[in-house]
């Protein structure tokens, strides 16, 4: 069962023990498996507070993440549109979560993440999957989209964008 309860969201995850591993993958691996369309789960998402994720790759390989650092993070990519960018090198995207079933949320996120984990070593992800990867690891540090997200039922499309750009949501990130 996935938790929704934000009290327990918001609490920051403990460092993983190479002994906790396995049973926190396997477990998160089966949770995920009951949602078509889960593309990643946090072990608090599960209950278990550890720093822990698993994430669907591009690829459909599924990446097991533990302890992540966070080296890096921007925009390195050329073909994104400028508009969209905020001066922080950011885009804002739309989001859902299963700890918040039905609900879309405009986030701020970079394109690229240099990250390194006990599991993986040191890695960059781009485009989705660097969006996936903070989103994951947002949970781990007791933030969900409620606390960094704007509702994007919220946001009309006349309305300025929620990025920064000075110009109508309609002329820039809605795009």
């Amino acid at each position: 069962m996935i938790v929704t309860d934000k009290f327990i969201l918001n609490k920051k995850s403990d460092i993983v023990l190479p002994e906790e591993r396995e049973e926190i993958f396997s477990k998160l691996e089966k949770a995920m498996s009951l949602y078509d369309t889960a593309v990643g789960l946090a072990a608090v998402q599960i209950g278990i507070h550890k720093q822990a994720f698993v994430m669907k790759l591009l690829d459909g390989k599924i990446l097991r993440v533990c302890n992540p650092v966070i080296l890096e993070s921007g925009s390195i990519r050329k073909d994104f549109n400028p508009h969209q960018m905020t001066k922080d090198m950011n885009v804002l995207v739309a989001e859902g979560c299963l700890s918040f079933p039905g609900k879309s949320f405009l986030v701020k996120r970079a394109t690229y993440v240099l990250a390194k984990d006990d599991i993986n070593g040191t890695y960059a992800l781009e485009g989705k999957e660097a969006q996936m990867f903070q989103h994951e690891y947002d949970h781990l540090q007791g933030i969900t989209l409620p606390d960094i997200g704007y509702k994007a039922s919220s946001i009309g499309r006349n309305d300025p964008c929620k990025c920064g750009s000075g110009k109508k949501y309609k002329k820039c990130c809605l795009k």
